[in-house]
């Protein structure tokens, strides 16, 4: 166990070393002091966040440019009239900006098990308009049932099978009605595999996968990241990471091939993409000043 006073070092360092070390002690404070929710985070877009208690919402309060690669990655690929499916939405940051990408013509689901974040993510749609948004607070899985979620202050970090609230489970196939899917976001805090084994008819019509994946959180779950990339590769999929060079592209795993420093504890973000979909693909890249490149 850590001892109090080795976490205020601990604290007392990170604060230090913070780009906006003012803006990050405020949103603690207003966090402590119970009014965070009294403010909102701007976005681009003219799109808005409520500041929640959250530590995704945090980060946000003291950086919109926080977690800044998926919201680019959404901006490259979702266009007006998508289909956009968000598994394991959290406060909605993702789900806000997918809706304002793909219009009234387009549709976003956005799934978090969490119950409390959830409520969170229905604030920050209706906070921006967006009522006709799905909110489902369920966890997905390989087969319907129950399970619990835990409630950590760190709320990326909840995950299934611990804590002490108990949600309902349903596979995606069962949840999903859209007869054809743009994007697919799936950061489950290393339940993917079964996520994934749960929807073979969701991934038959979905056009792109973007997963995160992390050693530490699939072991949680008895399985390697590798064996969701092999899925993904089974499924049809071509497997892409995005490198100085450009977007590599190509039928093998990638996340083997990372060294340790591109394979951090919090995970990686891997892009499955239809063959069938990739002149779209290389001209979105294209459009965005860069390249696709078939390994």
């Amino acid at each position: 166990m850590t001892r109090p006073w080795k976490r205020w070092i601990d604290r007392a360092a990170k604060l230090r070393h913070h780009p906006t070390p003012g803006r990050f002690l405020l949103s603690r404070l207003l966090w402590a002091a119970r009014v965070s929710h009294l403010f909102t985070i701007e976005l681009p877009e003219g799109l808005r966040l409520r500041f929640y208690p959250s530590s995704i919402s945090a980060a946000l309060f003291v950086s919109a440019g926080a977690r800044s690669e998926d919201a680019e990655f959404l901006r490259l690929v979702l266009h007006p009239g998508d289909t956009y499916l968000d598994c394991g939405a959290n406060v909605g940051h993702l789900a806000v900006i997918a809706r304002a990408l793909v219009g009234s013509g387009g549709a976003v689901t956005a799934i978090e098990p969490n119950p409390r974040i959830s409520s969170y993510c229905r604030g920050n749609l209706a906070l921006n308009g967006f009522t006709d948004v799905d909110v489902l607070n369920l966890a997905l899985g390989e087969s319907p049932g129950t399970i619990r979620i835990s409630d950590r202050r760190d709320d990326d970090q909840n995950r299934v099978g611990e804590g002490g609230d108990e949600v309902s489970m349903r596979p995606l196939d069962e949840v999903v009605t859209a007869t054809q899917v743009s994007l697919l976001k799936l950061d489950v805090e290393g339940f993917e595999l079964q996520v994934l084994r749960g929807a073979p008819a969701t991934l038959a019509r979905t056009n792109i996968v973007y997963c995160e994946l992390s050693r530490a959180n699939s072991a949680r779950f008895g399985y390697q990241p590798e064996q969701t990339e092999d899925l993904l590769l089974a499924a049809g999929f071509l497997l892409a990471r995005r490198t100085e060079a450009g977007w590599k592209v190509g039928r093998r795993r990638i996340f083997d091939t990372l060294i340790n420093e591109q394979g951090p504890r919090t995970g990686f973000n891997v892009v499955a993409i239809r063959p069938t979909v990739m002149p779209m693909f290389e001209a979105r890249v294209a459009a965005h000043g860069q390249r696709v490149i078939t390994i």
